[in-house]
């Protein structure tokens, strides 16, 4: 099959007047040395592929201010401020369960949460204000308000986009849930 190939490459290029004076032996070895190219890239892209994939956000407002993202399928970090990827799961009405999902840590082990008026504080420092979930579902402002603290094993996840439906309204994440990590590409 690679002689063929080469065959095929040699006989297109073999009309071309500048090609003719390239040794035959040197043609072969450029054929069979993009064809060797090919196979490996092919291959190497298929390694690349079960490590990592690039996301796209598909709503035009967003949870996070970006529009792509490097998924890195073998990182699962839950660290303030990782950006993870995880399957939306008792995220109703806004979002089916299921949906991919990708959220800023926020809140770990330890973290006190206090939702106080309709504003989120995490170890008492201001975040966000609950109002878009309070117009949105037609809740007054201070229906989530409560204050705890982050167990083991579970994250605080936060978008910071205005209309983000997070951890504010739907409560703790399970680490164990976090499919990658995201990386924003643009």
């Amino acid at each position: 099959m690679i002689a063929l190939k080469a065959e095929i490459l040699m006989m297109v290029h073999s009309t071309n007047e500048e090609q003719k004076s390239v040794p035959f032996k040197t043609r072969i070895l450029f054929g069979l040395g993009c064809i060797g190219f090919y196979f490996a890239a092919s291959a190497g892209i298929d390694k690349w592929a079960e490590h990592y994939s690039i996301g796209f956000e598909s709503m035009v407002e967003g949870c996070l201010p970006y529009r792509a993202y490097l998924i890195k399928k073998d990182i699962k970090t839950a660290n303030r401020h990782d950006l993870v990827f995880f399957s939306s799961k008792g995220m109703q009405p806004i979002a089916k369960d299921g949906l991919p999902v990708g959220k800023m840590v926020m809140g770990v082990a330890g973290d006190k949460v206090r939702i106080e008026n309709g504003q989120l504080f995490i170890n008492d420092k201001y975040l966000s204000s609950l109002k878009y979930g309070s117009d949105r579902l037609g809740k007054p402002i201070n229906f989530w308000d409560k204050e705890y603290i982050i167990p083991e094993g579970k994250i605080f996840v936060f978008g910071t986009e205005k209309k983000s439906w997070d951890s504010r309204y739907w409560g703790l994440y399970d680490i164990s849930g976090i499919r990658a990590n995201i990386q924003p590409l643009f």
